[in-house]
């Protein structure tokens, strides 16, 4: 076993992960980790996540609006990759799916006139007082986005430095920086502890491109076009990040927890 392949002192197994959860205190603690570790068995992986697609419905999403058909179909695909990294992100996966599946049923539900915009969103249900600010379970439209909105962040700051490794380097230290500068401050702890174990566990850059494109390993073409599609998808999503971080502000709605 060479250094790189070895572990360090911050990684684990899958089984560790598992008993991070265990951790978890207070009942609102232990009734989180209860939602999370009950549908961890349900997930499949996908077979078609598409970086094309990642890249051009993000893309399509982006306005001064932000449309939530288009963002719903490009955290689809974010969902997708989330999968291809295996057992050991399989929480965060699950997480996103049921944010994904809450957001479509506002977007094309009774009252969908209200829900095609973040911005139109935000307005209909600050105006009807329907976000309750200091509720965790709240399940309005606004609060359900702004869940994804997080886990986005953390997504475009870790492919983001993608550019600074090299494909021999493992993916975790990257992914944990990204992890603590954005999506660990809104995680109890016994969520943290299992994110950083399972960042451990993420394969080097050379193969999570293999993951993302077999063929990238044997074709310098099909390589070089893997890592512009990789930086045109974090171009794409960071400026619906911005955007969406914008209107959030507006109504001072970023900190609700």
């Amino acid at each position: 076993m060479t250094d790189k392949d070895s572990p360090s002192s911050e990684e684990g197994t899958f089984e560790d992960c598992q008993e991070a959860f265990g951790d978890a205190e207070s009942d609102f603690e232990k009734l989180e980790v209860e939602k999370i570790t009950n549908t961890i068995k349900d997930l499949e992986i996908a077979d078609d996540f598409s970086l094309e697609n990642l890249h051009s419905f993000f893309a399509k999403s982006f306005s001064d609006e932000i449309d939530i058909s288009a963002y719903i179909l490009g955290y689809r695909e974010v969902y997708k990759f989330l999968t291809l990294l295996g057992s050991v992100f399989s929480w965060v996966a699950v997480d996103v799916q049921v944010k994904i599946d809450i957001l479509h049923k506002y977007n094309t539900g009774d009252n969908k006139e209200n829900y095609q915009t973040l911005k139109s969103m935000i307005h209909y249900e600050v105006e009807n007082g329907m976000i309750l600010k200091k509720k965790r379970d709240d399940p309005s439209g606004s609060r359900t986005f702004l869940r994804l909105h997080r886990a986005l962040e953390y997504v475009v700051l870790f492919l983001g430095k993608l550019d600074n490794i090299n494909h021999e380097d493992k993916c975790a230290p990257i992914s944990r920086e990204a992890y603590e500068t954005t999506l660990q401050k809104h995680h109890i702890w016994a969520i943290q502890k299992a994110a950083k174990l399972a960042m451990g566990l993420l394969p080097t850059k050379g193969g999570l491109v293999q993951k993302v494109c077999p063929d990238a390993t044997k074709d310098t073409d099909a390589l070089k076009k893997v890592e512009s599609d990789f930086r045109m998808a974090v171009e794409s999503m960071n400026k619906v990040f911005q955007t969406s971080q914008g209107l959030y502000e507006e109504k001072d709605l970023l900190n609700i927890p």
